[in-house]
């Protein structure tokens, strides 16, 4: 793995409206010493390696250390400017306010997007229920809460309890009303993850009573896939699994 991969993954799925949309999500890659994590002002579309802040883990660990006050503005600002304070030296770039997060995967490549597919279920009603009927121990499900320090802590926390309870740490993520994240040591192993998840929701997706039932065209056609995924956030389509909750 090298920070050339990182480009090339990065672009892949940055380049894909499937998985990222108006240029949201962010990537990164560690070695033992260094966390490579998107800069602000970027887009993964197009992103170089020019395009990723390099941070100290030693001086990230430390983060873990630290107090911060109770109020909300004042805890993230005391942890924003501890997080610019990891950048290796001469690093100017700013990295993203979710670098905790990625730092916490004991794998080397991190992949975070925001695809209405996954969104499907981390925004519906009874979305744990669901990712866990359709990912069991393989997924960690995240409750809502804002992005930043007490994301990175909860799902610190959280992630702990999972890697007690099943003896490894999960791969896939996700975070409710936000998105997906896939973690990894290889970007086929990253790829192999994405076609899993996406062909296990596909498979449980049903349409609406009355609608065409047209599986194999929709499939098949990229562009009729995408915007009928992109509906399922109207009226116009009700969106419900092959297997309903009790």
């Amino acid at each position: 793995m090298s920070l050339k991969d990182l480009v090339q993954v990065s672009r892949k799925y940055g380049g894909d409206p499937e998985w990222v949309l108006a240029g949201g999500g962010n990537t990164s890659f560690k070695d033992d010493t260094t966390l490579w994590i998107k800069a602000s002002g970027f887009q993964l579309s197009t992103i170089g390696e020019e395009g990723f802040a390099t941070m100290d883990r030693r001086k990230l660990e430390r983060i873990w250390e630290s107090t911060y006050p109770d109020d909300t503005e004042q805890r993230e600002a005391a942890a924003l400017a501890e997080l610019m304070a990891a950048r290796t030296e001469g690093e100017t770039k700013r990295p993203s306010v979710e670098t905790l997060m990625h730092e916490l995967f004991p794998f080397s490549l991190v992949v975070h997007t925001h695809p209405a597919l996954v969104n499907g279920i981390t925004c519906a009603e009874q979305g744990q229920l669901y990712a866990s009927r359709l990912f069991g121990s393989r997924c960690l499900w995240i409750p809502a809460i804002e992005p930043g320090y007490i994301l990175a802590v909860e799902m610190k926390r959280l992630a702990a309890e999972h890697t007690d309870r099943v003896g490894s740490f999960p791969q896939i993520v996700m975070l409710q009303n936000h998105g997906l994240v896939v973690a990894a040591n290889s970007p086929a192993e990253i790829s192999k993850i994405h076609a899993t998840v996406k062909r296990t929701i596909v498979g449980h997706v049903k349409r609406a009573p009355g609608m065409e039932d047209d599986s194999a065209g929709f499939e098949a056609d990229a562009e009729r896939w995408r915007a009928s995924i992109e509906l399922a956030y109207t009226e116009e389509i009700a969106l419900s699994f092959a297997t309903t909750p009790d």
